[in-house]
């Protein structure tokens, strides 16, 4: 009888422990289910998504400066009226059509709404305003980054996105809840970390305005440093709409800032530089007759009359080539294929990761050993020369150092959402020549400024400023003239250089634009910028 009763004992034990499993498997599955159906009660809509920031050196945003009003709709009664009563009907019907189809709907609007039961509004960022600055430096989008920083940042850029999104129940049939407001999230507090960059928004500014040539660059670099405060090229495009750029006159994708071009007589500075390295004394005479014979070749003077007798600093303030001619055959190929590779004139140069100069064309020693004509034609940067107006502003700022060549740059470093910069590395300065060659080409170079230089109409009413010219012959035409590239490379001010500046007119025989009343303006225009500086 107890053996029995036991038997019974335990079948009911293990029946019961049954039974508690499956009702315990019971409400766990009705919390799954629970979880889907809130799941599946709720539709998410993306309203915005933003990319990480771009910043000029100061924290600027250079990107997402613009905004716009978004919506995400539901189709309620009382937002249906909203739309009838705020919009114009050739505004309202199509987004009434779109409703009745049982939404919620995304829309764009030039003013905000009356707040409305069903329609969550937003301001969102606009990645590039109407009055975006930079647009070659920054580059575009098109999914991804296509240009410029958007390409050469764009996995950290697209890792540094913030969203906008609003939530809104719906019922089975997944049309909105009438009944229950929608929600609204945002992250983007994440699109505050980004890339920061060395250019200054008020100088970029500056250089726009000044930037009048129909084709050209301009670059302004910090003297000391190397640092690119503003870069311009034209002509420029419209970020918000590249597709017109593709088929405009003037190719205005290109950045001309590191296009290679032919450059003329600012590459007597490398000459000189050479010369001066050598040994060879500021009192070196040669004569200048009007032109001067290198084997079967006539090379003229821009005075057909002469100059007679100079001296280098005579010479470089005159622009005269048959005395430069002379004096790099005396200074020899191998000296003047050295000087200008130090100076980074047969390489291209880096601006940031992922980006850099086209590559700086320099005819190779071989060539100027064998061939006097090309020594001589690189003597004053004719011949197969070809640089970036980058380029030209590393070699100017080696002067201002004192000898010492520094890469240019265009970045800070990286920031994160608190604005917290994390430095990018800077490559090696080099000591391309001595602090006495470089002084002695300062002196030049304030010559070329003063009425006794050919360059007198690029000096500044207001503030200092040194520089060199160029007037580049091509060798192919346009509309019958021969292509000659206008150049001003200098610094300002001449007493104490705070910025390199340099031109570029694009064809300027047959714009008749030239590059010095443009270097004079900036000039001027940066003597007003630092005095407001030195106000605040």
């Amino acid at each position: 009888m107890v053996k029995k009763s036991l038997i019974i004992g335990v079948a009911l034990t293990f029946l019961l422990s049954v039974c508690l499993l499956r009702v315990s498997y019971l409400a766990s599955e009705g919390r799954l289910f629970s979880e889907a159906s809130d799941d599946q009660s709720t539709r998410r809509l993306t309203v915005s998504t933003v990319r990480g920031t771009i910043y000029d050196r100061k924290g600027v945003p250079l990107t997402n400066t613009g905004s716009e009003i978004r919506a995400a709709i539901a189709p309620t009664a009382a937002a249906m009226r909203t739309l009838r009563e705020s919009l114009p009907s050739s505004e309202s019907a199509p987004l009434l059509e779109r409703l009745r189809e049982g939404g919620p709907i995304l829309a764009r609007f030039a003013e905000w709404l009356p707040p409305t039961d069903g329609i969550v509004q937003f301001q969102t960022p606009l990645r590039y305003g109407t009055d975006a600055l930079a647009p070659h430096v920054i580059g575009y989008v098109n999914g991804g980054g296509v240009s410029g920083v958007e390409y050469a940042f764009d996995d950290w850029l697209t890792a540094c996105s913030g969203e906008q999104s609003a939530s809104f129940r719906v019922n089975g049939l997944g049309q909105p809840i009438a009944d229950v407001q929608p929600e609204r999230f945002s992250s983007l507090d994440n699109a505050l970390a980004g890339v920061t960059l060395t250019l200054e928004v008020g100088l970029q500014q500056l250089a726009e305005s000044a930037a009048t040539m129909t084709r050209g660059a301009v670059v302004i670099a910090d003297a000391k440093t190397g640092e690119i405060r503003a870069l311009v090229s034209r002509p420029d495009f419209d970020q918000n709409n590249v597709a017109a750029a593709l088929s405009a006159e003037g190719s205005p994708l290109l950045n001309r800032a590191i296009t290679d071009y032919n450059v003329g007589s600012v590459f007597k500075i490398v000459t000189t530089a050479a010369a001066l390295e050598a040994g060879i004394p500021v009192s070196q005479t040669f004569a200048c007759n009007g032109a001067v014979q290198v084997g079967d070749t006539a090379i003229h003077c821009h005075n057909r009359l002469g100059h007679g007798v100079q001296t280098m600093e005579e010479a470089f303030a005159n622009s005269c080539n048959p005395y430069y001619v002379q004096l790099a055959q005396q200074v020899g190929a191998a000296r003047l294929y050295a000087m200008a590779v130090s100076l980074g004139l047969a390489r291209a140069l880096p601006l940031c990761d992922n980006w850099q100069t086209a590559r700086a064309v320099l005819p190779s020693l071989a060539t100027l050993l064998s061939s006097p004509s090309e020594l001589a034609n690189l003597a004053f940067g004719q011949g197969q020369l070809l640089v970036t107006p980058v380029h030209l502003s590393a070699l100017v700022g080696a002067v201002v150092n004192d000898g010492v060549w520094q890469t240019p740059s265009l970045l800070v470093g990286l920031t994160d959402r608190f604005g917290k910069t994390t430095p990018a590395d800077r490559p090696t300065a080099v000591r391309a020549f001595s602090a006495s060659t470089a002084a002695a080409l300062r002196r030049m170079m304030e010559l070329v400024l003063t009425d006794d230089g050919t360059s007198a109409n690029a000096a500044p009413l207001w503030g200092t400023a040194a520089g060199k010219s160029g007037t580049a012959e091509t060798g192919w035409y346009e509309d019958g003239s021969q292509v000659v590239q206008s150049w001003m490379a200098g610094y300002c001010p001449a007493d104490d250089p705070r910025y390199t500046v340099i031109v570029l007119v694009e064809n300027s025989i047959v714009s008749g634009e030239r590059s010095a009343p443009i270097f004079r303006t900036l000039c001027e225009e940066l003597y007003f910028y630092d005095l407001q500086q030195e106000k605040r």
